[in-house]
């Protein structure tokens, strides 16, 4: 083989080279892949069987700034958030999502995540900060009016509401012992039922929470059947806690927003069942 063949087979080798460096590298951009992470995520994503909606945020056909109404209609998430002025889509199941977030209608935020890794498509940083104090606030709210919910609910079945205290406490730091299977409350106000103020009670220590045991004192909640307030357990005797901000806010409401709060409530709750039951649904 001659010198000047050996030149143009290296040249022709070295233009094939570059082509495939180029097409790597303009796909690299493409798809957003800047790590080994970003290449074991989009791999995990293929082989995990992930919602489609993945192909179309890493083709970059959905970015920043794009209307919400549009992705939703191409991709029904399984689950819908609202909280003004923002709107979080969930699309996978615990343990593996894809969250798309928007704000005033138009997309900011799409991540994909597991357990074992991570991939973002695309992120506006200064409105993921203002998002997660928006996300935190709405959490919040939600489980206060879970606790409300739970109050009326318990006082419709005709079970106890009390006030009660602890007669067990820690010296140091005031929290309340939970230990064993019971713990004794003695009752310092009746809300409703058949208890008076004085009485000793024996409440089963699992079924309290720290949390809502402020100096040892708190508000429970007894039911002779707890489907009343979990639906989809088995009937049985239950207490629970519940933060006395929550009994606080019931005593304030009126029959009309009680009822607002319930119906916010259970269509949460539908919501959320049928996301981890994997039904393919844009509810809330």
């Amino acid at each position: 083989m001659t010198r000047s063949r050996i030149k143009r087979r290296l040249k022709r080798t070295a233009c094939v080279a570059g082509i495939l460096a180029l097409l790597v590298t303009s796909c690299c951009v493409l798809l957003g892949i800047g790590s080994k992470e970003d290449v074991f995520a989009y791999y995990f994503m293929v082989m995990e069987d992930f919602h489609p909606v993945w192909r179309a945020l890493a083709l970059r056909q959905f970015e920043s700034g794009d209307e919400l109404a549009t992705l939703v209609a191409a991709y029904p998430p399984l689950l819908r958030e609202d909280f003004s002025p923002y709107t979080m889509l969930t699309y996978e199941q615990p343990f593996a999502s894809l969250v798309v977030a928007a704000r005033d209608d138009r997309l900011f935020y799409a991540r994909a995540a597991s357990c074992t890794w991570e991939h973002t498509f695309f992120e506006d940083i200064d409105e993921s900060l203002s998002f997660d104090e928006a996300y935190a606030k709405y959490i919040r709210q939600c489980l206060l009016e879970a606790a409300i919910h739970r109050i009326s609910a318990t006082i419709r079945s005709d079970g106890t509401v009390l006030v009660g205290t602890v007669r067990e406490m820690q010296q140091d730091s005031g929290v309340a012992l939970l230990e064993g299977d019971k713990i004794l409350v003695e009752v310092v106000r009746v809300i409703h039922g058949s208890v008076q103020p004085g009485e000793l009670l024996q409440v089963p220590s699992s079924e309290c929470s720290v949390r809502d045991l402020s100096d040892g004192t708190g508000v429970f909640l007894h039911l002779d059947d707890r489907r009343v307030i979990y639906p989809q357990t088995e009937e049985k005797s239950i207490y629970v806690t519940v933060p006395m901000e929550a009994l606080e806010r019931y005593s304030s409401m009126g029959e009309q927003q009680l009822e607002t709060v319930d119906t916010r409530y259970r269509k949460r709750s539908e919501a959320i069942r049928r996301f981890l039951e994997g039904t393919q649904e844009p509810l809330m």
